[in-house]
């Protein structure tokens, strides 16, 4: 019986009465390691996945993953993936989000509302296969003075969104 038939099976064997390695395993939260954007500019990024995590430390976090359809960043070539991630507990974040949400769906930063992030995160992924362009840069955080990733995001044109298929095969996604 395969994992996915789980749903109908019954269990053929008793359970422990303690728990055991599986069922610690199972009431983990899971864990979430990503690669990152690097410095530099991405032409053409395609958007897979929005959602909402919650790390080990309870911190909530936003997640893009993103297929590099056209990249010009050295480590971060066409044909890879990627993460970005911005935590909801953080006013800098919070902006950083809204204008990602304001470029996936090219609309004015001004127009974007809660429900429309909540949408975008939601069943059914809306913005999967969306197109947008990143440029990325290196700044220091005004509080801890750490070096940090900052994401500029950019509309695509609607002739370049319908090319998706196109382009996702130039960079050896298909």
């Amino acid at each position: 019986m395969g994992l996915m038939d789980k749903k109908a099976a019954t269990p053929s064997t008793p359970q422990a009465t303690e728990p055991d390695m599986f069922d610690k395993v199972a009431e983990g939260k899971g864990s979430y390691s990503s690669v990152y954007p690097l410095e530099g500019i991405y032409p053409i990024l395609r958007i897979d996945t929005l959602k909402v995590i919650t790390t080990r430390e309870d911190r909530v976090f936003f997640v893009a993953d993103i297929e590099i359809i056209k990249s010009i960043v050295q480590g971060r070539p066409n044909g890879s993936c990627m993460t970005w991630m911005a935590p909801f507990d953080n006013e800098a974040a919070r902006n950083a989000i809204k204008s990602f949400i304001a470029a996936v769906v090219a609309c004015k930063v001004e127009a974007v509302t809660g429900a429309d992030i909540r949408e975008a995160c939601g069943e059914g992924n809306p913005a999967h296969g969306r197109l947008v362009r990143l440029e990325a840069t290196t700044i220091e955080t005004k509080k801890t003075k750490q070096p940090f990733t900052k994401c500029q995001w950019s509309s695509l044109a609607d002739e370049i969104q319908t090319q998706t298929d196109i382009l996702r095969t130039e960079a050896g996604f298909l």
